[in-house]
């Protein structure tokens, strides 16, 4: 070989051995980078999201070879949560707490730092207000139980309206008296949301021995044993109009049939006695015997029929009173219908019992209304308190200057 050569194969053995000593330097440093766990770049953060809303917990990581993760809830392993994003859909309160995450390769564990969960719940009331019979003087309790973030506010309503002071989850009511009988419900707020409860009647009752006699202030009794008499002993007798029918009733032998088909009326008068001017201020109550078999009253003939009324009915906007039944439909399942209104300024008061509450079979029901004068309306369906309605303030006459009768309007 000669020096030529020899320079020439010098160079590239140079060459060649460089080129070997930089590959090693490579794949060595190449080595020391494989040989790093998984460097956690940006940790999960705290969330906060509404009950039923969607929030993700995300964690970014960098490593030479393939990573793989796995998310804890309060130290549990989180099921199936196998990737960098951890998404919870329709979240839940119980789902709120401390997360966090290992990000895994082939040489070790990265634990990311904790992020806490907070799911604000808006109000649930798991336990309503209860109805509830007190005696007059004693203490009434009504409470409910609800759940949701906190705070939790409440506030009691009786009749509709907000009772001042209220504002426990237990509304106590101590020596309660009859005209604080009637329904009550409460809400139960947050800053994320409002829950209203159930209504619950009160009814209360006087103490054993106070009760007043039926026979205590009563201005009109009819049996109708064969007759329109009045039994009350004050002379309110009812006259017939058309031919209104005596059937066979439930107390006594007797009943009222009264019917209308078009302009044939037949029902019973009582007329326009002093004793059923009510005015301004008369507290009064009515209470009868009754029953509704199926298609008794279908038909627009007898659309809203009715008990017994002082007003004239094609419009509860009228002054006066009525009790009726509701639309009746073919199968019977009517409700009933109290209409209550004083003379001008005062507006209409309506009730509507659920649907279906009375009629519809051939059974008899005990209805009963009471009316306190700037108090409420009190209904009661066989003896039970279904409903108080407040009358309002009042103050002006309910007096209609037409007759007052029954199975009819005053017209």
């Amino acid at each position: 070989m000669d020096s030529v050569n020899r320079h020439s194969w010098g160079k590239k053995l140079k060459q060649a051995v460089f080129g070997l000593l930089l590959l090693g330097f490579l794949v060595s440093e190449g080595y020391a980078q494989i040989g790093l766990a998984p460097n956690i770049t940006v940790q999960p953060s705290n969330q906060t999201v509404l009950k039923g809303g969607t929030v993700s917990f995300v964690v970014v990581a960098s490593s030479l070879t393939s990573m793989s993760y796995k998310w804890y809830r309060d130290g549990a392993l989180v099921s199936g949560a196998t990737a960098s994003t951890y998404t919870i859909t329709n979240a839940q309160p119980a789902q709120a707490g401390v997360y966090r995450v290992d990000v895994i390769n082939l040489v070790g564990t990265t634990p990311s730092s904790n992020a806490t969960l907070m799911v604000l719940a808006p109000p649930s009331i798991t336990t309503q207000p209860q109805s509830q019979t007190v005696t007059q003087g004693m203490t009434a309790s009504l409470s409910v139980v609800a759940t949701g973030t906190a705070p939790l506010s409440y506030r009691w309503k009786y009749l509709g309206t907000y009772l001042a002071g209220a504002t426990n989850a237990t509304l106590s009511l101590p020596n309660v008296q009859l005209v604080q009988a009637g329904a009550y419900s409460v809400t139960v707020t947050n800053p994320w949301g409002t829950a209203a409860s159930a209504s619950a009647l009160l009814t209360v009752i006087p103490p054993p021995g106070t009760d007043q006699p039926l026979a205590s202030g009563l201005v009109v009794h009819m049996l109708f044993d064969g007759d329109l008499l009045d039994s009350s002993g004050r002379g309110n007798h009812g006259a017939a109009v058309g031919s209104p029918n005596i059937v066979p009733g439930l107390i006594g032998t007797g009943g009222l049939n009264p019917f209308t088909s078009g302009t044939n009326q037949n029902f019973v008068t009582l007329g326009t006695n002093t004793d059923l001017k009510f005015a301004t201020n008369t507290d009064f109550s009515i209470a009868f015997w009754a029953r509704q078999p199926v298609g008794s009253w279908a038909g627009g003939s007898y659309f809203d029929p009715v008990f017994i009324a002082n007003k004239d009915w094609s419009w509860g906007g009228n002054t006066g009173w009525v009790v009726s039944a509701e639309s009746p439909s073919a199968t019977g399942a009517a409700n009933l219908w109290l209409n209550y209104t004083e003379a001008s300024p005062n507006t209409r008061i309506d009730y509507h019992s659920p649907a279906g509450s009375f009629g519809g079979n051939t059974d008899w029901h005990h209805l009963a209304v009471t009316f306190k004068r700037g108090g409420n309306a009190i209904t009661y369906i066989d003896g039970v308190m279904i409903n108080a309605t407040s009358l309002g303030a009042g103050g002006t006459t309910l007096n209609s200057g037409l007759p007052t009768n029954i199975g009819n309007d005053g017209t």
